[in-house]
């Protein structure tokens, strides 16, 4: 039984009681003996924990992000695709749309559940890849179909870790950059744009920038850089 106790100069302390009939009967015992243990600085541990845990799962949900941790099965003497099993954030359910606990717990299971058809040769090389050795992966990206059917782009970084000289244990983020990349995108058709108005008009366009090392305004204490259409005039 698990409740705080007020010391007689008003401090509040956490305590755990147990007890046990030593004598008689259960239902009339005429013997019990307890324990009462302060479990304060436990608890306070414990709530700090759970506030981490909390700011974690909230700075993910801000960046698009969800996290797995890998373990491989004891009895599983090999390492590759399948060896091991899988643990989620529950910040999948943003980037996924299925809970942490209907995450798949196998790669191959993740792999044909939600990767793009076109891109799954290709995650599966690179999941074989860091079975096969130790240390981090070069984050690479990929396409992740939802279960309705919205295909979204990702992310993925991750890091094995050594268990007798061999990967016993990975860990890795996925982030949805599926807005990132339209606006990337986005930014570069407007440039593309730009450029091909200006050569229709005859025209070009340039910026200048005062040197640091430089003081006034004169136009040689800086840097001109000219637009791609200045070659056309």
């Amino acid at each position: 039984l698990d409740y705080r106790i007020v010391r007689p100069d008003g401090e509040v302390r956490a305590v755990t009681e147990m007890s046990e009939v030593i004598a008689g009967d259960p239902e009339r015992p005429t013997g019990v003996m307890g324990t009462i243990q302060d479990v304060t600085a436990r608890q306070k541990v414990e709530d700090r924990l759970r506030e981490s845990e909390a700011l974690l799962q909230r700075a993910q949900r801000i960046a698009g992000l969800c996290h797995w941790i890998w373990t491989r099965r004891p009895e599983q003497h090999h390492f590759g695709v399948d060896s091991g099993e899988s643990v989620w954030s529950e910040t999948t359910l943003d980037i996924f749309g299925v809970a942490a606990s209907g995450m798949p717990a196998g790669d191959s299971d993740y792999i044909n559940r939600f990767v793009h058809p076109d891109d799954r040769a290709r995650v599966t090389s690179v999941y074989g890849d860091y079975h096969s050795r130790l240390g981090p992966v070069n984050a690479f990206e990929y396409r992740i179909v939802r279960l309705a059917g919205e295909v979204r782009l990702v992310r993925e970084s991750l890091e094995s870790d050594t268990g007798g000289g061999v990967p016993n244990s990975a860990v890795g983020t996925i982030q949805d950059i599926t807005e990132q990349n339209r606006a990337e995108l986005a930014l570069r058709e407007s440039a593309a744009l730009l450029l091909r108005a200006q050569c229709v008009a005859g025209l070009c366009h340039w910026s200048w920038t005062r040197r640091s090392d430089r003081q006034g305004s004169a136009t040689d204490n800086g840097t001109f850089v000219w637009s791609e259409s200045a070659f056309e005039i």
